[in-house]
């Protein structure tokens, strides 16, 4: 009976020892990390901001946070809307009728793209080659002043880095389950995963809210439009192609995340699939590189097996296999050690207190049965080939 529970414990195992190894790395690295270099020159930044019938007060919320960058120089903003039907072009009009410290350049198609990824590759001809730094914003995402620097000092680090991420932090007031859930996934479990890989230059997943590429390697590799989830296809076929990825945690910015069941339920069917185009892509840009990405794959992969946390404790006490009781604590422990050890890095502002640290913990359990449906629905969509579209979240 014992190696029936073994298997049911198989991903908390295999999260628990990840976590050991980043609780680890979360104490070592301080100690060891490298004073970054101050850079001599800042490169010529733009901004593409895609926009599809968005809501006027989330699109203006997001270029008054770009209106605020501290980045020196002016940046060049690329307002690309993708044949949106609610009147956004009206009130784009008014708002860029006033004097701005930013240049902004507004891009209609009369038709919709498809995509984001179709939308900002039919943008990206209207970038100049002068231009060595790409910042992709969604319109419902709002940066703090020292976003766009941040994320730019860290890829100039690095001659190889593609592409830089920043802290996402979703923007909801937490009035419902749905969007406390997704809250401490975002400041728990995620930005911890991304500052140790980052160390590597080896952040498999950039969050698409926000993320600055070199320009260089989109004119290398191509752009985005050929995968529904464009941010981490476009990451692991960058990395297959020998580049290297980064996080950088005080470059933070706000999302607007889904607020209920059904909207979040399409948004992670549709990150769900984007795991299995995205190892597609790296395996075609270069199978041999491709194999260090099979364990972020695999992760993905153990997702998919039916959420066994909730039954293994009755299950353990029918069968008397009091060990599980001894996995799980180590796991929670582990879970909360590694938490706290992230708050150091943060910026002051974000930190958290023992309360939420406690109930990160409780919330990230509690979603791992919420994603199994959309992680096995989304898998099935890419293996048959479902018909791809924007699943926005409505």
């Amino acid at each position: 009976m014992w190696y029936l529970f073994v298997f049911l414990a198989i991903p908390l195992f295999t999260s628990s020892i990840w976590m050991l190894l980043l609780c680890i790395w979360l104490i070592v690295h301080p100690l060891i990390r490298k004073k970054p270099k101050v850079l001599e020159r800042y490169p010529e930044v733009a901004i593409m901001v895609p926009h599809f019938n968005e809501k006027p007060e989330y699109l203006f919320q997001a270029l008054n946070s770009i209106e605020a960058q501290d980045y020196p120089g002016q940046i060049t903003v690329f307002l690309a809307d993708d044949g949106s039907t609610n009147g956004i072009q009206s009130h784009l009009t008014e708002w860029l009728g006033l004097p701005r410290k930013q240049n902004y350049i507004s891009i209609r198609f009369e038709q919709n793209n498809g995509s984001k990824g179709k939308n900002m590759d039919a943008a990206l001809p209207n970038v100049p080659e002068s231009v060595e730094a790409l910042v992709v914003v969604d319109s419902d995402t709002f940066l703090e002043p020292q976003s766009v620097r941040k994320v730019v000092e860290r890829m100039w680090q690095d001659e190889k880095c593609a592409a830089v991420c920043g802290f996402l932090v979703p923007a909801n007031k937490q009035t419902n389950v749905w969007e406390k859930l997704q809250y401490f996934e975002h400041i728990g479990i995620y930005p911890a995963v991304k500052s140790a890989q980052d160390a590597f230059g080896f952040v498999s997943i950039m969050a698409g809210a926000f993320v600055v590429h070199r320009m260089s390697v989109i004119r290398e590799i191509g752009g985005w439009g050929s995968w529904i989830v464009e941010d981490i296809a476009w990451t692991w076929k960058a990395l297959a192609s020998g580049y290297t990825t980064g996080y950088s945690t005080t470059a933070v910015d706000y999302t607007y995340a889904p607020t209920n069941p059904k909207c979040l339920f399409k948004q992670r069917r549709r990150w769900a699939r984007g795991r299995v185009e995205a190892y597609r892509a790296a395996i075609s840009t270069s199978p041999r590189r491709a194999l260090f990405l099979i364990p972020f794959f695999m992760l993905y992969i153990l997702s998919l097996l039916p959420p066994t946390l909730c039954a293994l404790p009755v299950l353990a006490v029918v069968f008397q296999q009091w060990w599980v009781f001894g996995l799980i604590g180590v796991s929670t422990f582990l879970s909360i050690s590694m938490f706290l050890l992230y708050q150091k890095q943060l910026p002051e502002q974000l930190r958290k207190g023992a309360r939420d640290i406690f109930r990160s913990t409780y919330y990230n359990s509690l979603f791992e049965l919420f994603l199994w449906r959309p992680n096995v629905t989304g898998f099935c969509d890419e293996i048959f080939g479902k018909a791809k579209s924007w699943m926005t979240r409505g």
